[in-house]
């Protein structure tokens, strides 16, 4: 009796999983709820680059830009899709193959031009599992990207020009 009772708390808390691992090792929710999804936005602004990306800087601390020293070299990487498609991912060595998005975590992002703000939405692990939108204000050159938290400025995004050569990846979501 009593391991009939613990097999069916077992399965209970399986069964309450929120998402697994794709066959790429990125963790899916079970039920992708993106509230930008499909949504639109006005034009996306022709500064944003589309075609090369956006390597993490640094972050603000006291009003002061802060340059981020990663250990071994690591950076992270966003890059902005022309169809409303972003991805993100991390690398010691940025090389042709870090682009590809299968190894990356993926989101959606809307351009709202009376605020002059990107909002991009991507799935966290955090906290149980949650979608968070974040908020980019883009420079007018379009080479630094700053996220907003509360109205304040927060992490730095700077443009990193990619080889010509590479092997521009296929986006199916």
């Amino acid at each position: 009796m009593v391991r009939l009772f613990y097999l069916i708390i077992l399965c209970v808390i399986l069964s309450c999983s929120s998402g697994h691992n794709d066959k790429y090792g990125i963790y899916i929710p079970n039920n992708p709820n993106y509230t930008l999804k499909g949504k639109k936005g006005d034009k996306i602004p022709k500064e944003l680059d589309t075609i090369n990306v956006y390597e993490f800087y640094g972050y603000y601390s006291n009003n002061n830009l802060i340059e981020d020293e990663a250990a071994d070299g690591w950076k992270g990487y966003k890059k902005f899709i022309s169809n409303g498609r972003v991805y993100s991912f991390g690398t010691a060595k940025l090389e042709e193959k870090s682009l590809d998005p299968n190894y990356a975590n993926k989101g959606y992002y809307i351009y709202n031009e009376k605020n002059k703000e990107i909002k991009h939405e991507v799935f966290t692990n955090g906290n149980g599992g949650q979608f968070v939108i974040l908020k980019y204000k883009l420079s007018k050159e379009g080479d630094t990207l700053t996220s907003l938290e509360n109205g304040k400025k927060n992490h730095v995004y700077i443009r990193f020009i990619i080889p010509k050569e590479w092997k521009k990846y296929k986006i199916n979501w």
